[in-house]
């Protein structure tokens, strides 16, 4: 399966919030300039909802973290994406089409992470939520899920282990999880799970193919093209590498895989943290090049200032 990717014109730049906090002002005056000039954009997958999530009592931010979430708001903003499960259907939606039309090559754009509509309405999504109790998927409401997702993690990991699946095994797996779940889901009593997932997939496989056979979409999400999907292929890897590793689960680990997921396959540069650095730079996981896809390049934080030098 060929997959072509439309990149932004302008570079891309990717920032872990680790690396936000810690920055000084002569960092952000330097990266301000590039993105007036047009020079470089910072693209982000969800970092400003976990900063507003993880102060979400205003008293906890100091002088200096109000000022870094004011500026890294601004330069972020033109280029804040839409949540993970909304850009996932669109890359979904793509594949479905070309399943249908039976073409061996999936293309997809940087502007598919992107939905105006939605991120205008999302703060107010979000008040609701806070306010009403409501449920809406926003990526402030998901971040605030990560807690008991890691330990559901943790529990898969504990039989993963005890069944001394390799990674590779593991991911196998993981590229099956949609098409299982879809599965599981319309075969139980959950009406409500059954609207979320199955009949939101369904639509999309019956606008792109003209039918509504669930076997049939359940194919689909067995096949090269659901599984070349470059959200689909960088998420398994890294869930894949956390499940069969090392270390236990922790609850930021969901949250960062999904942004991450999102971001690489677009991002000319980014600048992870050392656990999640290590895990797409280990020659295990086929993610970037020499020996994967994707040409982004991971900076280091001692890096930082000759890359924007050098732009």
């Amino acid at each position: 399966m060929k997959v072509n990717l439309i990149k932004s014109e302008i570079p891309v730049l990717w920032l872990d919030n680790w690396f936000v906090w810690q920055t000084d002002d002569i960092f952000w005056k330097k990266l301000a300039v590039l993105v007036l000039e047009k020079k470089i954009i910072v693209l982000d997958t969800g970092q400003y909802a976990e900063m507003l999530e993880r102060y979400s009592d205003p008293s906890k931010l100091t002088e200096k973290l109000r000022r870094i979430l004011s500026i890294y708001q601004a330069i972020a903003t033109p280029y804040i994406s839409t949540d993970h499960s909304s850009f996932l259907g669109r890359q979904t939606a793509i594949a479905i089409k070309a399943y249908a039309e039976g073409k061996d090559e999936l293309v997809f754009n940087f502007e598919d992470l992107f939905d105006p509509l939605i991120q205008e309405l999302t703060p107010l999504l979000d008040l609701n939520n806070q306010m009403h109790g409501d449920t809406w998927g926003t990526p402030r409401k998901f971040k605030g899920l990560s807690l008991d997702i890691s330990i559901d993690w943790a529990s898969i990991r504990k039989g993963a282990l005890a069944n001394k699946e390799t990674l590779s095994v593991r991911r196998e797996k993981e590229l099956l999880g949609m098409h299982d779940a879809i599965r599981n889901i319309a075969m139980g009593s959950n009406a409500v799970r059954k609207k979320n997932v199955v009949d939101y997939y369904l639509r999309k496989w019956s606008k792109n193919t003209g039918n509504d056979n669930l076997d049939k979409m359940l194919e689909f999400f067995k096949s090269d093209h659901y599984q070349a999907i470059p959200y689909v292929e960088v998420h398994s890897w890294l869930i894949s590498d956390l499940i069969t590793g090392a270390r236990e689960p922790k609850s930021s680990d969901y949250f960062d895989i999904i942004m991450i997921a999102m971001a690489l396959p677009f991002a000319d540069y980014m600048i992870l943290d050392k656990d999640m650095r290590g895990r797409i730079v280990d020659n295990r996981l086929k993610i970037i090049s020499p020996k994967g896809s994707y040409k982004t390049k991971l900076i280091k934080q001692n890096e930082v200032e000759d890359l924007l030098n050098q732009l």
